[in-house]
């Protein structure tokens, strides 16, 4: 490790720098991987029980090229298509599911809202994805 002060190689595990005496931390040690698929926290009271929820999959859409234009003409054709297309396959479904299967029962509501979201959201995650930005499989805009 280095000292932040005058930046000298001083060991691991000291507390002072030999060279200007000032004070550092020992290094933290790094926090554990979570579990694969999910997230780990620990628990609150201490007792070494763990909280695993796996979401699916966790890693980060990385940009591929797609036309955020073309994302947004199927999310207006239909709801969710535009997502699927961008590689955030279970947000486009459930953008389906909310408009063509509970859109009807809200008298159409749910359908017309769920309808422009999904265009919105189509757009922002296409220029994101074209900036070379990574987006999370269920981020939205």
């Amino acid at each position: 490790m280095f000292c932040k002060n005058c930046g000298q190689q001083i060991d691991d595990n000291a507390t002072k720098c030999d060279k200007c005496g000032a004070s550092v931390a020992p290094a933290a040690a790094p926090a554990a991987a979570p579990a694969a698929g999910g997230f780990s926290t620990p628990s609150p009271n201490g007792s070494g029980v763990v909280l695993n929820i796996n979401v699916g999959s966790q890693e980060p859409i990385a940009p591929s090229g797609k036309n955020t234009i073309l994302a947004v003409i199927l999310s207006c054709c239909f709801p969710g298509v535009g997502q699927i297309y961008l590689g955030q396959l279970f947000k486009g479904i459930a953008f389906l599911i909310l408009a063509y299967i509970l859109g009807p029962v809200t008298g159409g509501l749910l359908a017309i809202v769920a309808w422009i979201v999904a265009m919105l959201d189509a757009f922002k995650i296409g220029k994101k994805l074209e900036e070379g930005k990574s987006v999370a499989p269920w981020e939205f805009f």
